[in-house]
């Protein structure tokens, strides 16, 4: 079975157009990758040749799109993978904690974001009441105070 592989982004994550797309693919046994298709929302919006991987940009719309990226074989096969990513105009994607993760006080809380404009600031809210504020940068680390219990965590970027 061909594997195709994305790197960039990951899916369910939130970026800024254009979106940057990696992948790779491993042909079926004795064979070779000849084509690869990049669909926007089922519309084909990047075709590649015979490489083993891609690297390429496709812009989109704000709003939540489906990706399929999808390469072929030279027996035929082919492999892909499909899921949807959140396009806005900063996209901040929070990598700890997990959402409906348990953690202790301090509950450490990492985000980083990207925009075509500079990042002006930061701010995280905690049940709806500003926790944190940071100027600047690209990512914020933030060691929270937390009592016992069930949160919201909001994360903000400012850009």
């Amino acid at each position: 079975m061909l594997a195709v592989a994305v790197f960039t982004p990951l899916p369910g994550v939130n970026v800024i157009s254009p979106i940057t797309i990696k992948a790779s693919a491993t042909p079926t046994s004795k064979n070779s990758i000849t084509a690869w298709w990049v669909y926007l929302d089922g519309v084909g919006k990047y075709q590649g040749g015979s490489v083993g991987s891609i690297n390429t940009s496709l812009s989109a719309s704000a709003g939540t799109h489906t990706l399929l990226v999808r390469a072929w074989d030279s027996s035929g096969a082919f492999g892909d993978q499909t899921f949807t990513v959140d396009v806005g105009t900063v996209a901040v994607n929070v990598s700890s904690p997990f959402t409906g993760a348990a953690v202790t006080s301090p509950g450490n809380i990492v985000a980083s974001a990207s925009s075509a404009n500079t990042i002006t600031g930061w701010a995280i809210y905690v049940d709806s009441v500003t926790a944190d504020e940071q100027d600047y940068g690209s990512s914020i680390n933030a060691n929270l105070e937390l009592a016992p219990g069930t949160h919201t965590v909001l994360v903000r970027a400012l850009g």
